[in-house]
């Protein structure tokens, strides 16, 4: 038996590895504090699956004033002015879920002695189904959040014939892009579990109060069950239809109704609808772009989206998100703030982000706006913001993310810097061994696993409108020389630090260390109604090498979506032919694809289709390439470049200046 007497509002996908690995490797039961702060939002590790969620009552069984509550908690016992041990040996009164949980953790333990054979679950369902129902679980703004009520020890370790099955996983599918919006229908399937004694009529009974969704398949005859068996809705799921009217991120609460005679318990679940973020699952990253300048997750502590992954792997990423800012005072952003804890929330949403059908300049288009009025001092932003992704070779672990940012205010917005901050985990298990370093030639911030086969991810900037910056983060007590995160939170100084200046890497001693990477631009000069362009890559691979490639594929992608129409063109799009910069003044960089199976012929033409220059199997490797090639004789004017490969042409135009 574990007991956590302590906590807070952040969970994790390695807290729940944690609690998994306790439970099902080691047959523990781990007893949790539910917290003290008198609302009902997640605790953790409170309200992580598996756990015992323990609230805190009176001695006349009334919810403790200081209690939280919810549909996570399990059970209650008593935690207001407890007499207990304290410090040098001495004994003094205290009150908090604190002292709640340990004697339930010490019921359990009793429990366990009296029932050896039980599992550690066994035990806490046990210990939940022969609690005393107080008046304060039953009715009220309490009702169903309490738990089964306040523990009963006595009938916990005499009463061997209780009974108890519940929902032990749950998996809730569109059947499509996993964001849950107006009109889908809902497939809701799980395992259910009997822990204690045998069932002889189980009925299973999906419900909801909310008017934003409709139940069309609500019931589940089970029968007979035995102890420990599990059976799952796999072929019969329950299916919900989401109403259009919800609104944007509507937490919908479930009841599961398990009845078998005069048995009956409830079990609460909440679902969020009509959400305001797009999961990206095209390609070998799998990622959620929010509508408020988040990456990965659209809500605090991992919550609301995928996060980051490569190749369906463990997490990578804590948390990621947009920072613009023009001083110390003044940074808009989404991510950690000054209050450790504490996000900050400088952006809303004024179109959610929402996927361009059909697509336009890649495989999976999405686009939104939002600015940044609700920050306490808005910069006066207004942000265009699209995401870009492809499946074909050669573009598969990577993610473009672009922001047009606008200055919506009545002055000029000078010393501006717009960047991602991301706090690297790679993975959620080894995140206390990373390292963060610069790839300058590649203009790209990236992240590893100090040790051996390690996933590499990394931000690159793709704009040249103004100067890359890198700071690499320590997140560690003191800093180790950087910004210190661990000294309250992550300050507006602190931020616009690591949006304007250079630190080169982190992690870099010892076996590394917890990471966070900055990638920005600027600075700009942002004239009122004007407005910039800041492009990255989000990326992924399997090396430092392979991470490389793939950023220079961003690169030739991201250039050619904005590379000038071609014109005459037969199959343009077979050679990927993209010319920057444009106009040009001295040397013509030239990006094309090859297939392996082409004679490459690259010609300089002018207005009159005179040939200026000329390149012969012009080829490198297979996949993109880049050459660049000398315009300083050309005389100003229009000239065009003509790719052609066997039966294949493209030509595109650029001037030389």
């Amino acid at each position: 038996i574990i007991n956590c007497s302590w906590g807070g509002a952040g969970g994790s996908a390695y807290g729940q590895t944690v609690i998994d690995y306790a439970t099902i490797n080691k047959d523990a039961l781990v007893v949790c504090a539910a917290g003290n702060d008198n609302v009902s939002t997640d605790f953790f590790p409170a309200a992580y699956n598996y756990v015992l969620s323990v609230a805190s009552t009176t001695l006349n069984d009334n919810k403790s004033s200081f209690s939280n509550y919810g549909y996570t908690v399990d059970v209650c016992a008593p935690g207001s002015n407890v007499n207990s041990t304290y410090a040098n040996g001495t004994y003094a009164n205290n009150s908090g879920t604190s002292m709640a949980s340990p004697i339930a953790a010490g019921a359990a333990a009793i429990v366990k002695s009296m029932f050896p054979n039980y599992t550690g679950l066994q035990v806490g369902e046990q210990l939940k189904a022969t609690c005393d129902a107080i008046n304060a679980s039953t009715s009220g703004a309490y009702a169903g959040k309490l738990g089964k009520g306040r523990i009963n020890l006595f009938q916990g370790t005499t009463n061997s014939s209780t009974k108890s099955v519940t929902m032990t996983s749950r998996n809730v599918t569109d059947g499509n892009d996993g964001v849950f919006v107006g009109n889908d229908t809902l497939q809701i399937t799980g395992d259910f579990t009997n822990f204690l004694s045998p069932l002889t009529n189980l009925t299973i009974t999906l419900s909801s109060t909310s008017t934003y969704v409709s139940i069309l398949n609500a019931s589940m005859p089970i029968g007979p069950m035995t102890t420990l068996q599990m059976i799952n809705n796999n072929f019969n799921p329950f299916l919900v239809i989401v109403n259009p009217s919800a609104p944007a991120n509507t937490p919908v609460t479930f009841k599961v109704n398990f009845t078998d005679g005069s048995y009956s318990f409830n079990y609460f679940f909440n679902v969020v609808v009509n959400v305001d973020y797009i999961n990206v699952t095209i390609n070998d990253i799998s990622t959620s772009i929010t509508s408020k300048g988040r990456i990965g997750f659209n809500t605090d502590g991992q919550v609301d989206g995928l996060g980051f992954k490569y190749k369906n792997s463990h997490q990578l990423l804590y948390e990621a998100g947009l920072m613009i800012g023009n001083s110390g005072a003044n940074v808009s952003d989404m991510v950690r703030g000054a209050t450790a804890g504490v996000a900050d929330e400088d952006f809303g949403s004024v179109q959610a982000v929402n996927q361009v059908i059909p697509s336009v300049q890649s495989e999976f288009d999405l686009k939104g706006t939002f600015n940044d009025n609700p920050a306490a001092l808005p910069l006066g932003l207004s942000v265009n913001h699209k995401a870009f992704a492809w499946n074909s070779p050669g573009n598969t672990k990577y993610v473009i993310v672009e922001y047009t940012i606008h200055n919506a205010s009545s002055s000029t917005l000078s010393n501006l810097y717009a960047g991602i901050f991301a706090d690297w985990d790679i993975d959620d298990s080894t995140y206390g061994s990373n390292r963060a370093a610069f790839d300058a030639v590649n203009k790209m911030g990236y992240a590893f696993y100090s040790g051996n086969n390690g996933t590499y991810t990394g931000i690159k900037l793709l704009t040249n409108s103004a100067p890359v910056h890198h700071y690499a983060i320590d997140n560690v007590a003191g800093g180790a020389g950087g910004v210190d995160l661990n000294n309250g939170g992550y300050s507006e100084a602190e931020k616009f630090t690591t949006l304007s200046t250079n630190r080169t890497s982190a992690g870099a001693s010892g076996t590394g260390a917890d990471i966070c990477d900055v990638v920005s631009s600027g600075p700009f000069t942002l004239n009122q109604s004007d407005s910039i362009v800041v492009a990255f890559a989000l990326l992924a691979g399997d090396s430092l090498v392979d991470l490389q490639l793939s950023a220079s594929n961003a690169q030739l992608k991201y250039d050619s979506l904005y590379a000038p129409l071609s014109i005459n063109s037969l199959e343009s799009s077979a050679n990927h032919l993209a010319l920057f910069p444009n106009p040009v003044k001295d040397f013509l960089g030239i990006n094309y694809s090859y297939n392996g199976n082409e004679n490459i012929r690259i010609e300089i033409r002018n207005a009159l289709g005179q040939v200026m220059s000329k390149i012969n199997n012009a080829h490198q490797v297979i996949g993109y390439n880049h050459i660049e090639v000398s315009t300083s004789e050309l005389a100003p004017g229009i000239y065009f470049v003509e790719l052609s490969s066997n039966a294949k042409r493209s030509i595109q135009k650029f001037v030389k200046k």
